[in-house]
Protein backbone atom coordinates (compact mmCIF):
# COMPACT_ATOMS: atom_id res chain seq x y z
CA UNK A 1 0.00 0.00 0.00
CA UNK A 2 1.55 3.31 -1.24
CA UNK A 3 0.42 6.76 1.08
CA UNK A 4 1.27 9.97 1.51
CA UNK A 5 2.66 11.24 4.83
CA UNK A 6 0.34 12.79 7.07
CA UNK A 7 -1.97 15.93 5.83
CA UNK A 8 -2.57 18.83 7.79
CA UNK A 9 -6.43 19.60 7.12
CA UNK A 10 -7.46 22.92 7.74
CA UNK A 11 -10.94 23.74 9.98
CA UNK A 12 -13.26 25.53 7.49
CA UNK A 13 -14.78 28.84 9.37
CA UNK A 14 -18.16 27.03 9.41
CA UNK A 15 -16.93 24.07 12.10
CA UNK A 16 -16.68 26.04 14.65
CA UNK A 17 -20.13 27.08 13.97
CA UNK A 18 -21.27 23.22 13.95
CA UNK A 19 -19.42 22.10 16.92
CA UNK A 20 -21.10 25.80 18.55
CA UNK A 21 -24.62 24.91 17.65
CA UNK A 22 -24.21 21.35 18.60
CA UNK A 23 -23.00 22.19 22.12
CA UNK A 24 -26.12 23.83 22.68
CA UNK A 25 -28.18 21.18 21.98
CA UNK A 26 -28.34 21.26 18.22
CA UNK A 27 -27.38 18.81 15.64
CA UNK A 28 -24.43 17.34 16.16
CA UNK A 29 -21.39 17.19 13.75
CA UNK A 30 -20.02 13.64 12.51
CA UNK A 31 -17.65 13.21 9.38
CA UNK A 32 -18.78 10.60 7.17
CA UNK A 33 -16.55 10.58 3.74
CA UNK A 34 -13.40 11.74 2.12
CA UNK A 35 -12.72 13.57 -0.89
CA UNK A 36 -9.53 13.38 -3.42
CA UNK A 37 -8.98 15.35 -6.08
CA UNK A 38 -6.14 17.27 -7.71
CA UNK A 39 -5.86 21.28 -7.13
CA UNK A 40 -4.26 23.43 -4.98
CA UNK A 41 -1.08 23.02 -5.99
CA UNK A 42 1.02 25.35 -8.68
CA UNK A 43 4.36 24.37 -10.28
CA UNK A 44 5.96 21.40 -11.95
CA UNK A 45 7.93 18.99 -10.69
CA UNK A 46 10.57 18.94 -8.61
CA UNK A 47 9.18 22.48 -8.07
CA UNK A 48 5.60 22.32 -6.85
CA UNK A 49 4.15 25.39 -4.35
CA UNK A 50 0.94 24.02 -2.20
CA UNK A 51 -1.95 26.44 -1.91
CA UNK A 52 -3.66 26.97 1.67
CA UNK A 53 -7.07 25.75 0.60
CA UNK A 54 -9.77 28.34 0.25
CA UNK A 55 -11.90 28.89 3.72
CA UNK A 56 -14.93 28.64 2.12
CA UNK A 57 -14.43 25.43 -0.13
CA UNK A 58 -16.98 23.26 -1.06
CA UNK A 59 -15.45 20.75 -3.55
CA UNK A 60 -12.36 19.65 -3.80
CA UNK A 61 -10.95 20.44 -6.91
CA UNK A 62 -10.08 17.35 -9.71
CA UNK A 63 -12.32 15.40 -7.75
CA UNK A 64 -11.85 11.45 -9.00
CA UNK A 65 -12.82 9.70 -5.57
CA UNK A 66 -15.01 9.61 -2.56
CA UNK A 67 -14.82 7.37 0.28
CA UNK A 68 -16.50 6.82 3.56
CA UNK A 69 -14.91 7.50 6.92
CA UNK A 70 -16.23 5.34 10.16
CA UNK A 71 -15.67 4.76 13.73
CA UNK A 72 -13.10 2.28 12.32
CA UNK A 73 -11.15 5.39 10.20
CA UNK A 74 -11.58 7.98 12.63
CA UNK A 75 -9.93 8.62 16.30
CA UNK A 76 -9.31 11.58 18.61
CA UNK A 77 -6.40 12.49 19.89
CA UNK A 78 -6.72 15.79 22.01
CA UNK A 79 -7.67 18.06 20.20
CA UNK A 80 -7.07 16.67 16.63
CA UNK A 81 -9.34 14.04 14.89
CA UNK A 82 -6.99 11.65 12.91
CA UNK A 83 -8.37 10.09 10.03
CA UNK A 84 -7.23 6.88 7.89
CA UNK A 85 -8.62 7.54 3.91
CA UNK A 86 -8.40 4.61 2.40
CA UNK A 87 -8.78 4.75 -1.75
CA UNK A 88 -9.34 0.80 -2.19
CA UNK A 89 -7.58 -1.22 -5.31
CA UNK A 90 -9.50 -0.78 -8.39
CA UNK A 91 -10.99 2.47 -7.18
CA UNK A 92 -10.12 3.97 -10.39
CA UNK A 93 -9.76 2.65 -14.25
CA UNK A 94 -6.18 4.49 -14.78
CA UNK A 95 -3.80 6.28 -12.91
CA UNK A 96 -5.08 9.40 -11.65
CA UNK A 97 -2.54 12.36 -9.80
CA UNK A 98 -4.02 13.38 -6.47
CA UNK A 99 -2.84 17.04 -4.42
CA UNK A 100 -6.16 17.86 -2.47
CA UNK A 101 -8.40 16.14 0.23
CA UNK A 102 -11.37 17.24 1.59
CA UNK A 103 -13.00 16.06 4.80
CA UNK A 104 -17.27 16.14 4.70
CA UNK A 105 -19.80 15.56 7.39
CA UNK A 106 -23.16 14.18 8.19
CA UNK A 107 -24.58 17.26 6.17
CA UNK A 108 -22.63 16.54 2.82
CA UNK A 109 -20.37 19.86 3.91
CA UNK A 110 -17.00 20.05 3.84
CA UNK A 111 -15.45 20.25 6.92
CA UNK A 112 -11.80 20.57 6.36
CA UNK A 113 -9.43 20.85 3.33
CA UNK A 114 -5.95 19.92 2.80
CA UNK A 115 -2.90 19.85 0.19
CA UNK A 116 -0.07 17.74 -0.25
CA UNK A 117 2.49 17.01 -2.91
CA UNK A 118 1.45 14.60 -5.58
CA UNK A 119 1.06 11.32 -5.21
CA UNK A 120 -0.51 8.63 -8.04
CA UNK A 121 -3.21 6.29 -7.61
CA UNK A 122 -3.10 3.04 -9.60
CA UNK A 123 -5.98 0.80 -10.77
CA UNK A 124 -3.94 -1.95 -9.14
CA UNK A 125 -2.69 -0.57 -6.03
CA UNK A 126 -4.26 0.32 -2.69
CA UNK A 127 -3.36 4.11 -1.65
CA UNK A 128 -3.96 5.59 2.22
CA UNK A 129 -3.99 9.46 3.06
CA UNK A 130 -3.59 10.29 6.75
CA UNK A 131 -5.10 13.35 7.74
CA UNK A 132 -4.95 15.38 10.89
CA UNK A 133 -7.56 17.77 11.48
CA UNK A 134 -7.03 19.89 14.69
CA UNK A 135 -9.57 21.99 16.72
CA UNK A 136 -8.07 25.41 17.23
CA UNK A 137 -9.73 27.68 19.44
CA UNK A 138 -9.12 31.48 20.05
CA UNK A 139 -8.52 33.47 23.31
CA UNK A 140 -9.28 37.44 23.53
CA UNK A 141 -8.34 38.84 20.52
CA UNK A 142 -6.47 36.20 18.82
Amino acid sequence: MANIPWVIVDVMPRMMVKIARALAGGAGVSLKKFRVGYGWITGTAPNFTLQTPPADANAVPGQFYEGNLSSSTLAADGAKVITKCVIPIAAVGEPKQMSAIVLVDNENQVIGAGSFLPGWVVPDGEFEIDCVLELQYARGNN
